[in-house]
Formats: C-alpha cells, sequence, structure tokens
C-alpha cells in the first residue's frame, strides 16, 4: 500500500489542473497514489489514467464534497491535498512526512509561496480570530527570516498534509462549508481531539494569489458565518462583540454594490441555523472531553464523527486497524 496518497482538488480551470499533475508528476516521490478530485468532468487529453485517479461524483456538486469523495478512495495512511494552481518542486514532501513519526501530529502544514511575487509567503498556514476570522498567516511576507507564529491552527486547505485515520475521524471537511473556511473548521476539530500540527517550512509550494479567492459573495458570507456559530466555544460579550463587528464591516464594505445585500442574506441565513451549530459546538465538547493525550487509547476514535460528509464506504476494517496504529 502506497504510504502518501496526494489529492488534487480541481477546482479551478483546467489549465490550472494540468499545471498542478505536470509538476506534482515530474516531482512525485516513489510509492505515492495521485488522485483527483473532479468536480466537473475532464477529457484526459494526455492519457494519464495510468498514472492518476480521476473521480467525479456521483452527482455534481460542490468542490469540498467533490474533495472528499475524493479522500474516501484513498488507501494510504497520509494524504496531501492540494488546489489546482499549485506548483511543486523536487523532493517537496520529505520533509513535512518525517513529522507523521509522531503519532500526535495530524496535519503538517507547508510554506506556500505567492506565484506572482516568488520571494513572498502567501500563506505559512492558517490562523482564527475569536471574532470568526480565518485568514492566512505570514500572507505577504518576506520568506527569509520569517518565523511562523504560534498562532498557527493547521493548513490552508489549498495545500496541506494529512494522517487519513484523522480526516476518517473527524469527518473530513465540512460540506456546509467553502474550502477557504473548511480547514479552519478542521484544524478547530484537529485541536479539540487533542491531536497537534506541525509547521514545516523546508517543504515549499508556489500558487497563484488567487487560489484562496470566495467563490462568491452570498455562498462565501454564508460559510463565514456558520464557521463562527460552529465554533464559538463560549459565548463571551468579547467574542460576539467582535463578530459583529466584523460582519457589519464586511458588509459595509461592499457598498453601495449588491454584493452588500449578498453577503447580509448570506450572514443573516446562517444565523437561523442555531440548531445545526448547536449539534456542532457539542460534538466538539465532547471531543474536548475525550482528547487523545496518549496513542494508547483509540477507544475514543469510535462514534465521534463531526461532520458525515467524508464518509469511505468499504473501508470499515482498514480503518479499525489503522486507528489503533495512530491513536
Amino acid at each position: 500500500m502506497p504510504r502518501l496518497a496526494i489529492v488534487i482538488s480541481a477546482a479551478g480551470s483546467v489549465d490550472a489542473l494540468e499545471a498542478t499533475l505536470v509538476s506534482v508528476l515530474e516531482n512525485r516521490p516513489a510509492g505515492c497514489e495521485v488522485l483527483v478530485a473532479l468536480a466537473r468532468p475532464y477529457p484526459d487529453p494526455y492519457d494519464l489514467k495510468d498514472e492518476v485517479r480521476f473521480l467525479t461524483p456521483p452527482r455534481r456538486t460542490s468542490a469540498v464534497a467533490a474533495l472528499n469523495h475524493a479522500l474516501a478512495s484513498v488507501q494510504s495512511p497520509l494524504v496531501h491535498v492540494l488546489a489546482a494552481g499549485c506548483v511543486v518542486g523536487e523532493g517537496w514532501t520529505d520533509a513535512a512526512l518525517r513529522h507523521f513519526s509522531d503519532k500526535h501530529v495530524a496535519a503538517v502544514v507547508p510554506w506556500v509561496w505567492n506565484a506572482a511575487e516568488p520571494t513572498k509567503l502567501l500563506a505559512a498556514g492558517i490562523g482564527y480570530h475569536r471574532s470568526g476570522r480565518r485568514h492566512l498567516v505570514g500572507h505577504g511576507a518576506a520568506g527569509d527570516g520569517y518565523q511562523s507564529p504560534a498562532t498557527v491552527i493547521g493548513p490552508a486547505a489549498f495545500a496541506a498534509f494529512y494522517r487519513q485515520t484523522v480526516l476518517e475521524f473527524l469527518g473530513g471537511f465540512s460540506t456546509k462549508l467553502t474550502l477557504r473556511q473548511a480547514d479552519a473548521d478542521l484544524a478547530l476539530a484537529v485541536r479539540h481531539a487533542g491531536f497537534r500540527i506541525a509547521v514545516e517550512r523546508g517543504s515549499s509550494v508556489t500558487a497563484p494569489a488567487d487560489v484562496d479567492a470566495p467563490l462568491g459573495s452570498l455562498s462565501d458570507a454564508l460559510a463565514e458565518e456558520r464557521l463562527f456559530w460552529r465554533n464559538l466555544e463560549k459565548a463571551s460579550l468579547g467574542a460576539l462583540v467582535s463578530h459583529a463587528a466584523v460582519a457589519a464591516w464586511d458588509c459595509a464594505r461592499e457598498l453601495p454594490r449588491p454584493s452588500a445585500l449578498a453577503r447580509l442574506a448570506g450572514r443573516a441565513w446562517a444565523n437561523l441555523e442555531f440548531g445545526s451549530h448547536a449539534r456542532r459546538r457539542l460534538r466538539l465538547a465532547e471531543l474536548k472531553t475525550h482528547a487523545l493525550s496518549t496513542p494508547e487509547r483509540p477507544k475514543c476514535l469510535e462514534n465521534m464523527r463531526i461532520d458525515t460528509s467524508h464518509r469511505a464506504p468499504g473501508r470499515t476494517e482498514q480503518s479499525q486497524s489503522v486507528r489503533t496504529r495512530t491513536g
């Protein structure tokens, strides 16, 4: 069984997908599988079916659902997620994979460079503020001498390494969010579960500046509001006031464009879903109660799924054996 699976999220253009495929196939480590999570059909003009598995969901769906569908097919214990448009070089996985020798490490953050300004970082992971704002850590910083702060909560979904059993345990990326919020949502669940993340500057990826761009005003605002309420641990006055200020500015800065109304509608919609948010927070509280402090407690992994969007049919026995190894 391959040790690593590289899963490319093909939500971008065909040209972006093919640029990523070329760099991955030229530089992939030995003994890894390459999968492409397609949200729409791809004709495979270069006949790569012997080297790449192109996976299309049963029906037209979101980029998050397409990615989860591909992740459910992975046979490797470690997964590297890349967005279409990302370019990699020789040996880019080596330093990152070494961190997984620690059974408590659930994810590794590579450094992602801006393709338009190669000496500047696009992201060295993601951060999350109690106001509900998810942001790219190190965005725009010069690489020389930059030190990743302790505020990094996990990798950005456009370039990330994960332990597969942790993805299965937590349910993968939430389909209630877009990818630019789902990575923070997953990272917060990883933290509640007692796992750790590592930041590896020796693992280098180059990506276009728009790789983290929102898909649309309505969907982006809806997902941002959901991200806050799904992960609100304590309804403190400070957190609520900070979030209200962020939400108000998010809508006001779009005035007088119609997108201001779309963002307001998205946030209002999310505020009506209090039952769903409460259930998510309850599951997070359960995770925190049963935090995986040692690899000798595999039973804590049972029946603790946070999200049902990442389900791998037919892998129950395999998953159970791997859970015992990883904790």
